[in-house]
């Protein structure tokens, strides 16, 4: 059962990719399923990047841990100070990055509200969307399970997750194994989303699982 997730989002040059993912794929994630407190690993493909360009691809990768407390001790920033040659190499070859710490809130399954991630995000298509209300924290959340969970019944699973560094405040996170569902309605225009009066920034990627992995 993990608490946590820390998210990474990043694009990639086409030209790139051979060399980053082999290493992401065989290196990276092995070594950071060994530490202390991490217990999964995901890393899809968006199906489109923001960069509106044929030779760039966007990625998201999660790793599952025990509570934000393992992604804090130590913090991303103190683990950049102790990164070996080849891994600043590799992250270098990242563009547009975003890292979230995401503290798990509720999932929704089968109309069923449950309070823990039980397995890990490792369906075969997921959405990702990320929303900053400032000042609507409480109406956005209400939103989050009063309404978009009953706009989106027909997935696999809906977690929502609250960033707890900088950057976009909210995530959701919609999985579906079955690909004629349609990819979600993320919105926030009913009764509840009509009360949010200040400008919101919303972020939407649809990404394909390409590796995934566990802790031994």
């Amino acid at each position: 059962m993990s608490r946590a997730i820390w998210t990474l989002i990043y694009d990639l040059q086409d030209e790139d990719k051979p060399l980053y993912l082999e290493w992401f794929h065989r290196v990276h994630m092995t070594e950071k399923l060994a530490r202390k407190g991490y217990q999964w690993a995901s890393h899809y493909e968006a199906s489109c990047s923001e960069s509106d360009t044929d030779k760039v691809s966007r990625f998201i990768a999660f790793f599952g841990g025990d509570s934000t407390s393992t992604f804090l001790n130590p913090c991303p920033r103190q683990l950049k100070q102790t990164q070996d040659a080849e891994t600043r190499s590799m992250m270098g070859l990242r563009s547009n990055s975003m890292a979230l710490i995401l503290n798990h809130e509720w999932s929704a399954e089968n109309n069923a509200i449950k309070a823990q991630l039980n397995t890990p995000i490792i369906s075969e298509e997921i959405t990702l969307a990320l929303l900053d209300t400032p000042g609507n924290n409480e109406i956005a959340g209400a939103c989050c399970i009063q309404e978009i969970v009953a706009e989106n019944n027909s997935h696999a699973r809906i977690s929502k997750f609250s960033n707890i560094i900088d950057g976009m405040q909210h995530g959701l996170i919609f999985e579906r194994d079955d690909t004629s569902i349609p990819h979600p309605i993320f919105r926030f225009e009913g009764e509840l989303g009509s009360l949010i009066r200040t400008p919101l920034e919303q972020r939407q990627m649809h990404a394909t699982l390409i590796c995934h992995g566990a802790a031994s």
